[in-house]
């Protein structure tokens, strides 16, 4: 029986392994974390994880593992088909989640205009199975090898890392020290306190001897432990080689129960460890070695089956070859379930065995191995992880052309499964390797293919050029109009990406050209229905003058089409511009296109429009009333969904309407989530829409140098169709709350002169309270009113309000007093859903409603100074105090006012008011109730005087009746 040379229990790494059991427990308790092992190849990172892992699953806690390698997102898959098996087969508790989990693991295509996952959504369905898995025990998931991880893997574990605090999951992750992304990426997290690194030292000398004698089971010479401390530098896995090739050859032989040396024992010098695992193959007999040799072209891990056909020998042989090596512990089944993959036992192994080939030997096993691979043994194209191995090979065997071509499939295979980072990077590799071939139809293939990943992924800073080579290929070429089309339409998206629309309008102009030689009437229309709706998409964003009519126009082209052709997606395309159109002009008209968009998307079974649809109702709505009941209920389903993006603008709306509401605080919750999306999405639009949406909150808190940094901080001028009105908006906001009301009407002037310069309708929030201004300070008169109440601005919630107060205040310069009560009322009824524009505006009416005697101002003075007071807008809420004082309604003391309740508040009872109903309702008298609080008995009596004239009560048994009920209540 061979003599085992692993060691069967483990040794030395005592305070790393209780760095890991602790944050393995903390999981168990439901309290995760992230933990990187650092260190050098084979210093024994994947050992110490598992002693980690098989320590929490003592305690019954769950493992799930993957191991990064050839494959884009091969670790997150594995861990995710292991999930799954612990957790039982059923994601339907996952919602939305479950399918992005599905596409991970499946090599099945996609749909052809299925969206790709977004990297976030990916990350947060892993995330939510691993908490599934781990939710009473506590999960572990192991990473191993993630510098060989591509950027997509790295996306998930970087957000893993940051969110695995609230679950019971635990991240363990073991990487090599190589500079690259997955080094970066550790870097991070440590830095930002997200995650621990432990980085593994060397074995010292007393642990080296230790190692040895634990692999032979006892102590081993001196002159060995020396030579294994000199030669293996502490790393376990060449002590356990040279061990290994000692005990073989016969230079560390068994003496009883101890070890003695025979001559000077060998060691792997210059390279131990290739000569120790040459040494050892060498041994196991005639053909091992070379069959060996083929396996690790392949790499670490391999198919037995193209191992075969690589060395050339049949399978029977390849397994005669492949229990040797595993008996010799070189190789063994890698992990997983498939029969017919093995893996050399360490990276190194499959290192040392190649080493010795020559760069023409090498070139023919790799070319041989690759169309071993690309065959597939089946019908079946190959799978992602094929393809890419077998794009490695052909590279290897100095075959661009085969190469490339396979690269160009894996990169659209990425980009189909929403993996565009690692498309991006696979099909720059294929462009270079095609540029060497010098064949065009190749150099089109892969550059419209690495053009259409880039729009995809959002970095489209070479897409124009990269276009320019493209359509100069296709023109050599004589492609047909179709892919021409195509490849412009591309450029397009791209410019639509940047925010470049006027070039982005001149791109599709191009492609309409192209489209007209179309020779087929039915593909021609097709390309038009297309062309249309990218072009609807890109005027709605433009500065044009015409830009909605212009939207409007080709969205309806556009969806007459798709309808007579049967391009329900292009419908939906169509019906998003033609809502957002009509949101600008008219609510309801609005609703009305995202019934039909509703409609269309349930008719085709399209759930990803049909989502988008309710979301579209929703945001109508909040315009409409600004009521973010519909929002709220569409927001889990969106999330679940995986719509990222569109969950990014619901919580852009519910941050508008909770700053209609005058609640900053939850507006900058809702901006938070917002904000963390754009970042990790890396889109410019809706990070510009979070800059103009924090200087909003600033604006209204207010806090004027906040708003100024945060405008200062704006890449464009113009931010979705809002500029410079928008901006100046928000200064007269802040300068109202401020108290500064000569500034708030220059300000406005100053929005209302920008958004006439503009010369189309888009940020228009101003246009009311500009009204309100110029009407409250007789500036305005009724043909402005007029006007703008028969604007679609009327139907808006965050004009209704101020446009009611205008009328109240009209109405009450022209001595009518019922007809301004009445506006009023509807200022009121408006106000519900948006406070702080009436308080705002009450603020300033009612000066006026007491001079010209309308209205209930000091009722309306006493709500602004709670609202105010409550939301921490101190200038305001003191400016309605000092109004009350003037008006003779008693002077109101902040401190201890949020004792007396609001009812009471409302019809000005002040603290010492209270104080005194308070004693009232305990039937003492003046006297007594002076002594209690030590007053006068005459300011007692003033205070009861005015408690009876505030309440109404005609008496002070009523009055004592009244402060019972209130306390009571």
């Amino acid at each position: 029986m061979r003599t085992s040379v692993v060691s069967p229990v483990f040794v030395g790494r005592r305070a790393e392994l209780g760095v890991l059991d602790a944050a393995a427990a903390r999981a168990r308790e439901g309290h995760g974390g992230a933990v990187f092992l650092l260190g050098e190849a084979g210093i024994g990172k994947s050992r110490l994880g598992a002693e980690a892992a098989a320590g929490h699953g003592r305690e019954g806690g769950r493992v799930v593992r993957g191991r990064a390698g050839s494959a884009p997102l091969r670790a997150v898959s594995e861990a995710v088909l292991a999930a799954t098996r612990l957790a039982g087969t059923d994601l339907d508790p996952l919602g939305g989640f479950g399918p992005v989990l599905w596409r991970l693991v499946s090599d099945a295509a996609p749909a052809p205009d299925t969206p790709p996952d977004p990297p976030m959504v990916r990350a947060e369905a892993v995330l939510r199975l691993l908490g599934r898995c781990g939710r009473s025990e506590g999960c572990l998931l192991l990473l191993d090898d993630l510098h060989e991880a591509d950027a997509d893997t790295l996306a998930v574990v970087d957000y893993l890392v940051d969110n695995a605090a609230g679950e019971p999951v635990l991240v363990l992750g073991m990487l090599r020290p190589d500079p690259g992304p997955a080094l970066a990426t550790v870097t991070a997290a440590a830095t930002r306190r997200a995650a621990t690194v432990v980085e593994l030292p060397p074995l010292d000398r007393q642990e080296t001897a230790l190692l040895a004698g634990r692999c032979v089971g006892a102590e081993v010479p001196a002159e060995v432990a020396e030579l294994l401390a000199r030669d293996a530098e502490g790393i376990p896995f060449i002590i356990e080689e040279l061990i290994a090739a000692m005990v073989e050859d016969g230079s560390l032989l068994r003496d009883g129960d101890r070890w003695r040396a025979t001559g000077d024992p060998r060691s792997g010098v210059p390279a131990p460890v290739t000569t120790a695992v040459l040494h050892r193959a060498d041994r196991l007999g005639p053909g091992v070695t070379s069959f060996l040799q083929a396996s690790a072209v392949l790499g670490r891990a391999f198919s037995l089956s193209t191992a075969a056909v690589t060395a050339g020998v049949t399978r029977a042989e390849a397994l005669r070859c492949l229990r040797l090596a595993t008996a010799a512990r070189l190789t063994g089944p890698d992990a997983g379930e498939d029969p017919d993959r093995y893996a050399f036992r360490h990276a190194l192994t499959a290192d040392a065995m190649v080493a010795p080939l020559l760069p023409a030997d090498r070139a023919r096993l790799s070319a041989t191995a690759a169309a071993a691979v690309e065959a597939g043994g089946g019908p079946q194209p190959p799978a992602g992880h094929d393809l890419r191995l077998a794009a490695e090979l052909w590279a290897a065997a100095d075959r661009p052309e085969r190469a490339a071509a396979c690269y160009a499939r894996i990169g659209r295979q990425a980009v189909d499964r929403g993996a565009v980072a690692t498309a991006v990077t696979y099909l720059e590799r294929g462009l270079a390797l095609a540029e060497r071939t010098g064949k065009p139809e190749l150099i089109a293939d892969l550059l419209e293919a690495r053009c259409g990943a880039l729009v995809a992924a959002g970095d489209v800073v070479l897409v124009d050029a990269l276009g320019d080579r493209l359509e100069a290929l296709l023109t050599t070429l004589d492609a047909a109009p179709a892919r021409r089309v195509t490849a412009r339409l591309v450029r397009a998206r791209a410019a639509a990406v940047e925010g470049d629309w006027e070039r982005g309008l001149a791109d599709v102009a191009a492609a309409r050209r192209l489209a007209a030689v179309e020779p087929d009437q039915g593909e021609r229309v097709a390309l038009t229905a297309q062309l249309d709706a990218v072009a609807a998409f890109l005027c709605f964003g433009s500065t044009r003058p015409d830009r909605l009519p212009a939207a409007r126009r080709h969205a309806t082209a556009a969806l007459d089409a798709a309808e007579r052709t049967s391009l329900p997606r292009v419908a939906c395309e169509a019906l998003q511009v033609l809502v957002r159109c009509a949101r600008n002009t008219d609510l309801p008209a609005a609703a009305g296109y995202a019934q039909r968009l509703l409609v269309l998307a349930g008719r085709h079974d399209l759930p990803y429009w049909r989502l988008l649809a309710a979301v579209e109702a929703a945001t109508i709505e909040r315009e409409r009333s600004n009521d973010i009941g519909p929002l709220l209920a569409i927001r889990p389903d969106a999330l679940d969904a995986g719509l990222v993006i569109a969950v990014a603008w619901i919580d852009f709306h519910l941050a508008t309407a909770h700053l209609l509401r005058g609640d900053a605080d939850e507006a900058q919750r809702c901006l938070a989530r917002a904000t963390e999306a754009s970042e990790r999405l890396r889109q410019p639009e809706l990070q510009g829409v979070a800059l103009a949406m924090a200087a909003a909150i600033a604006a209204c808190r207010p806090d004027r140098a906040g708003m100024e940094g945060l405008l200062a901080s704006l890449s464009q001028p113009e931010v979705f169709a809002h500029g410079a009105e928008t901006w100046w908006h928000l200064r007269a906001i802040c300068s109202w709350l401020e108290e500064e009301p000569g500034q708030v009407l220059e300000e406005l002037a100053e929005a209302d002169a920008a958004g006439l310069a503009a010369g189309h309708l888009r940020g228009t929030g101003h246009r009311s309270a500009y009204l309100f201004m110029r009407v409250a300070r007789d500036l305005g008169g009724w043909a402005e009113y007029d006007e703008l109440i028969g604007s679609p601005l009327a139907q808006m919630s965050s004009h209704r309000g101020l446009l009611a107060w205008s009328r109240a205040v009209l109405h009450g310069r022209d001595g009518q007093p019922a007809q301004a009560a009445e506006a009023v009322a509807a200022a009121f009824a408006a106000g519900t859903h948006t406070a702080l524009n009436h308080h705002l505006a009450a603020r300033v009416a009612a000066p006026r409603a007491l001079a010209e005697g309308w209205g209930d101002p000091l009722a309306w003075l006493r709500d602004a100074e709670e609202f105010f007071h409550r939301s921490g807008r101190i200038r305001a809420g003191a400016a309605c105090r000092a109004l009350l004082r003037e008006a003779g309604a008693g002077r109101q003391r902040r401190a201890g006012h949020d004792a007396v309740p609001p009812r009471l508040r409302r019809i000005g009872v002040t603290v010492r008011e209270y104080d005194v109903l308070r004693l009232v309702a305990e039937r003492l008298g003046n006297i007594e109730i002076a002594q209690r609080l030590f007053l006068s008995p005459r300011t007692v009596e003033r205070h009861v005087g005015s408690l009876r004239q505030r309440t109404g009560q005609p008496d002070r048994a009523h009055l004592i009746a009244y402060a019972r009920r209130e306390l009571a209540g």
